[in-house]
């Protein structure tokens, strides 16, 4: 006997050829089982998969009943994520065995949460501008600082010195000697600054001949 339910509605069984067969085969059964995403690739650079769904977790399948006790969770089809810098929800099929029948396969959908890489970088040799400084006095060596930003890594890793603005207020000076400073840094967007090494600096001060 043929079981007419494992065929879509659209199919009816016109022969069977062989009409009769004797022999020792397996019974047919059906059984809850749970649904796992399958990723495939990764994110752009400076973006990672945080974790992903599924929606429904379980479904029921029916097919040979030895097989059946099996099978321990049904994959999707890969969710391909190599472009993504962003969440993604997808309606995907399931990777069913042969022999294996699921129904309402066209509800299965994925959502997979992907963001931005966070870190911390510490950018060296920034120059310090002394603003408001009068032209008549000049500075016996260039005041350097490091600066720690935190933020998306791939904004990180394109940062340079030169692009850092690092000032301190000048414009109290009226005769040469050591002064101290007190240092600041413009923002950066998308980043936030988290250290100024050292946040205070002496500087001596001298005029130019």
């Amino acid at each position: 006997v043929v079981d007419a339910s494992l065929f879509p509605e659209n199919v009816s069984i016109v022969s069977i050829d062989p009409p009769a067969w004797t022999g020792y085969g397996d019974t047919l059964g059906e059984r809850e089982v749970q649904i796992v995403h399958r990723i495939a690739g990764l994110p752009p650079k400076g973006y990672r998969v945080i974790e992903a769904s599924v929606n429904p977790s379980t479904i029921l399948i029916r097919g040979p009943s030895e097989r059946l006790k099996r099978i321990g969770a049904i994959p999707t089809a890969p969710i391909d994520v190599t472009h993504a810098m962003g969440d993604i929800e997808v309606s995907v099929p399931l990777d069913l065995e042969r022999g294996m029948i699921a129904d309402d396969t066209n509800r299965i959908r994925v959502h997979v949460v992907v963001k931005k890489e966070i870190g911390s970088r510490k950018v060296d040799g920034v120059r310090v501008l002394l603003r408001g400084l009068a032209s008549r006095w000049k500075t016996k060596s260039d005041p350097v600082v490091a600066v720690v930003f935190h933020g998306p890594l791939a904004s990180l890793e394109a940062l340079n010195p030169q692009d850092v603005e690092a000032f301190a207020d000048a414009a109290a000076v009226e005769t040469p000697g050591s002064y101290g400073f007190r240092v600041d840094v413009n923002e950066i967007p998308g980043l936030t600054i988290q250290d100024i090494d050292p946040v205070k600096i002496t500087v001596v001060i001298e005029k130019r001949k």
